[in-house]
């Protein structure tokens, strides 16, 4: 038998037994499986901490109305005073600026009866104000709202939307909203806020996003209520083209950004009931079946940030 030559005999030495393949496969197995599990532990938990603040939340304004016998941020001018409240800006007494009515409003668009969540002005700024610096019923210190005082001043166009509201426990990007509804409801939100430059024409702050994903929203509303888009006490939003203003994210009259509960109508809370196709921009469909239960699409697009929520405050 001839005898390998040198070359041979390298680059038999150069190969790899099946064995050998078979252990660095089992190893690239193992190390993709513990990113994976890493990174759903991950999300895990950031929806567990998010549940959590929501609920922090809304225990914290339940003792509000306890002890002050009013909500936070709705507070009148004499009531701020009597209990020591930061009175700038002044509350004037009227829709969206503390007139104690109940629902937490803000100052822009109150007439609107189909809109009325798009901005941060008046006493969904003061809300937070009122529940923190003002009362020390959760740990964050908002002590800025008074810059968003009627008329428009020049501070807003330097105050960051974090010195207004909450980050959420979430993810970066997202934040906690309040808001009342035309069906007399008041709502925590989680969805996205736009930068300086969403500032209207107000200095208002205007939520012009969505951030959060089909499987995050299913996640913490089925943990929290009835997993389902459009009942219960978690309701889910989603953005939709403004036909009027040809923007995206619009849901109420000419030039206003917004997200809306229903493709079938602007009205804030209205169950849609036509038939809605599962798509790469949906939140929730009915598998294109009309009168059919609409469901999050966590089929056809689980990881498609096409979602915001909304967390009816519960003060019984």
């Amino acid at each position: 038998m001839p005898k390998k030559s040198y070359i041979e005999k390298y680059r038999s030495q150069l190969a790899f037994t099946l064995i050998e393949v078979s252990i660095v496969m089992v190893i690239i197995g193992l190390v993709v499986g513990a990113v994976v599990v890493g990174r759903d532990m991950i999300t895990t938990a950031a929806i567990r901490a998010t549940i959590t603040q929501i609920q922090g939340y809304n225990a914290a304004v339940r003792q509000f109305e306890e002890k002050y016998r009013y909500l936070p941020g709705d507070i009148s001018a004499s009531a701020v005073q009597k209990f020591g409240f930061s009175v700038v800006p002044v509350r004037a007494g009227t829709i969206g600026q503390g007139n104690g009515n109940g629902l937490i409003e803000n100052y822009l668009y109150v007439a609107a009866t189909s809109y009325v969540s798009c901005c941060i002005s008046g006493e969904n700024a003061w809300f937070w104000e009122d529940l923190s610096a003002n009362s020390g019923l959760i740990e964050d210190n908002f002590n800025t709202a008074g810059a968003f005082s009627i008329p428009f001043t020049s501070e807003r166009t330097t105050i960051k939307i974090e010195h207004i509201i909450p980050r959420s426990k979430l993810k970066k990007g997202v934040y906690v909203s309040v808001y009342s509804t035309p069906q007399a409801k008041n709502y925590l939100s989680l969805l996205a806020f736009g930068t300086a430059g969403a500032l209207d024409g107000n200095g208002a702050i205007r939520n012009n996003s969505v951030m959060l994903t089909v499987n995050e929203a299913y996640s913490i509303d089925a943990k929290m209520d009835d997993g389902l888009p459009q009942s219960g006490l978690v309701i889910a939003k989603y953005q939709q083209w403004d036909i009027a203003s040809a923007a995206v994210g619009g849901s109420g009259p000419a030039g206003n950004y917004g997200l809306v509960w229903a493709s079938g109508g602007n009205v804030q809370g209205a169950i849609d009931t036509s038939a809605t196709p599962s798509s790469s921009i949906t939140c929730f469909d009915n598998n294109n079946v009309a009168a059919a239960v609409q469901k999050y699409s966590i089929a056809k697009n689980p990881n498609s940030a096409n979602c915001a929520l909304s967390f009816e405050l519960n003060l019984q």
